[in-house]
């Protein structure tokens, strides 16, 4: 029976595979970035490595099928993730990815405009009623099961009990099943932007949806 517990090292590959596996708008990411390794080291390993105390992972027997992972503070994990895992993402690029999958390189660096996409997403104060940010993930056979709800709510207590005022997160126009989901539990949409990660592989109405919820 699948159920909700709290992260542990022992989870990180598989961490990592979900990460891949549902990365691209809540669809396989394969198609559009190769190297699981570098995506998940990008995407989740700051959360699991400097944070494991704010994950949650949903298994079903010993595998794991979905997690969530957050942030109590996204100024401080914005400072932290350039100095503790840019490191880890440039070793990985240089040493490997460049030669393995070119494309995933190229496509990295089409992301240096992401300073002017955060300065957007956090203006007018967001930060100050909404410190705290997750992202959720499920393998698409457990999705409609009520483990995201679940892994929501185990996230959302955590950050209670931590005085958190306020969580945010960001999604996409194209992520059509996550945006009833967010609207489902209390979530409300406070920017509109352009689409920024996959602006190139995405059609061009495509939306960036800043969603926030007070605790």
């Amino acid at each position: 029976m699948p159920h909700i517990r709290p992260y542990v090292p022992a989870d990180k590959n598989d961490v990592f595979g979900v990460c891949h596996k549902t990365g691209y708008f809540g669809e396989d990411a394969l198609l559009h970035f190769k190297d699981a390794v570098l995506f998940g080291t990008i995407f989740v390993s700051y959360y699991i490595d400097t944070e494991p105390e704010n994950a949650f992972v949903a298994v079903d027997g010993d595998r794991v099928i979905g997690y969530i992972v957050g942030t109590a503070d996204t100024l401080v994990q914005k400072e932290s993730f350039d100095r503790m895992v840019m490191p880890k993402i440039l070793r990985r690029l240089f040493t490997s990815t460049i030669f393995r999958h070119p494309a995933d390189a190229l496509f990295l660096l089409g992301l240096r405009g992401y300073e002017h996409f955060e300065e957007t997403l956090y203006s007018e104060n967001l930060l100050d009623d909404y410190p705290a940010h997750l992202h959720i993930n499920l393998l698409a056979g457990y999705q409609r099961r009520g483990l995201g709800e679940q892994l929501i709510h185990a996230f959302e207590n955590h950050m209670k009990k931590s005085k958190v005022p306020g969580i945010h997160l960001v999604t996409s126009t194209l992520n059509t099943k996550a945006v009833p989901f967010y609207d489902k539990l209390g979530y409300r949409v406070v920017r509109d932007l352009p689409n920024f990660l996959w602006d190139k592989k995405s059609p061009p109405d495509t939306r960036s949806l800043v969603y926030a919820k007070t605790l």
